[in-house]
């Protein structure tokens, strides 16, 4: 109520509250945007095109009503870095069309795993894609640059509905690379 008798005392008592939450949002603004400088300051160099990726589709055919069946492993994704990239990465694969994997499989599991391509230091143990688990995450921590990194699927294991007729269903896979700060 007190407020109210405020406002209409006089119009610069109006003025001078409409500066007043103006003054507010500038300032919250502005300590939101150096919270975030702040927040992502870091040692990772950062560049437009810091890395490629190479993609390989992964095929199950012949798929057949109430069979069961398993996937052949092979590399789902090449990862490379750019040439002077130092830094941490995030990559994240995900299933992108797990409704219409539905209509076909009962269940779907595919083990997938990252490893440098000269076949030396692994990068993750498996981890599993399902109808149920659309997506897992691949920290790639201290990356020096100079070498690509394959995501694999190992194999795996299919289940088709009962009721389908024999069909070749396109696995939509996703790979998505984004610098991180992984301290």
């Amino acid at each position: 109520m007190k407020i109210m008798k405020f406002i209409k005392k006089s119009k610069r008592n109006l003025f001078l509250l409409g500066a007043l939450a103006l003054a507010l949002v500038i300032t919250g603004g502005m300590f939101a945007g150096a919270w975030f400088s702040a927040a992502n300051d870091g040692s990772v160099t950062t560049e437009a095109d810091f890395a490629s990726v190479g993609a390989t589709p992964l095929n199950i055919t012949d798929v057949q009503g109430g069979e069961s069946g398993n996937v052949t492993a092979q590399t789902i994704f090449t990862i490379t870095p750019a040439g002077n990239y130092t830094g941490d990465l995030l990559v994240t694969v995900y299933l992108t069309n797990v409704p219409d994997l539905t209509s076909t499989f009962e269940s779907l599991q595919l083990k997938v795993k990252s490893a440098f391509q000269g076949g030396g230091l692994e990068l993750t143990d498996w981890q599993i894609i399902s109808l149920d688990n659309e997506s897992v995450i691949i920290p790639v921590t201290g990356y020096t640059g100079g070498e690509a990194f394959l995501v694999t699927v190992e194999g795996g294991t299919w289940h088709a509905q009962p009721d389908i007729a024999t069909n070749d269903p396109d696995l939509d896979l996703y790979c998505e690379v984004s610098q991180r700060g992984l301290d």
